[in-house]
């Protein structure tokens, strides 16, 4: 079982979540992925009982690095951002939320989507099946609803994705 960080150690875990948005622009496609992945996983921390009070000072700098990452050229690194996000529609800390918090976090997912449906609007099938996916895992019917169009797409894996993401939401996708 994970542990709960300590205020100490969620300090310097927030140190290294900062230093790889800081040299992340200076790292090569590989290394933005591991950045991506190491920055998400340090995150995770924060998800476990009881979580330290520094939580939120773990937004900022993880929404830089994703939002960098979904707006970059390469494909692989924007796939790889989405099923990342995907992951964090649905995440909370391990503590009770002031309305604050609470309204803090509402944002920053907010803050995410956008870059998200502007994924959809790519060229490649990999970035767009991967936004698709993003979406599909997005609780919210209306916020998700924008990935239904793409089953006409012309690319089958497109379409395939769109059928796979939203089989369980039949108010999004009907029997038909």
């Amino acid at each position: 079982p994970r542990k709960a960080f300590t205020e100490d150690e969620a300090e310097g875990w927030l140190r290294v979540l900062t230093g790889l948005r800081t040299g992340f622009l200076g790292h090569k496609g590989p290394g933005k992925v591991a950045s991506i992945g190491v920055a998400c996983r340090i995150f995770d921390g924060f998800a476990v009982d009881p979580a330290p009070g520094q939580w939120a000072e773990a937004l900022s700098p993880l929404k830089d690095l994703l939002s960098a990452s979904l707006s970059d050229p390469d494909p692989i690194l924007r796939a790889a951002a989405l099923d990342e996000v995907a992951k964090l529609w649905v995440w909370l800390p391990a503590r009770s939320l002031t309305p604050a918090e609470e309204t803090g976090l509402v944002r920053w997912k907010e803050d995410l989507y956008h870059p998200v449906i502007r994924c959809l609007g790519q060229r490649d099938a990999r970035t767009i099946t991967a936004a698709i996916a993003c979406l599909g895992a997005l609780p919210i019917d209306n916020a998700a609803a924008p990935a239904i169009a793409y089953l006409d797409n012309r690319d089958p894996e497109v379409r395939k994705q769109t059928l796979v993401s939203f089989a369980r939401r039949p108010l999004l996708l009907t029997d038909d």
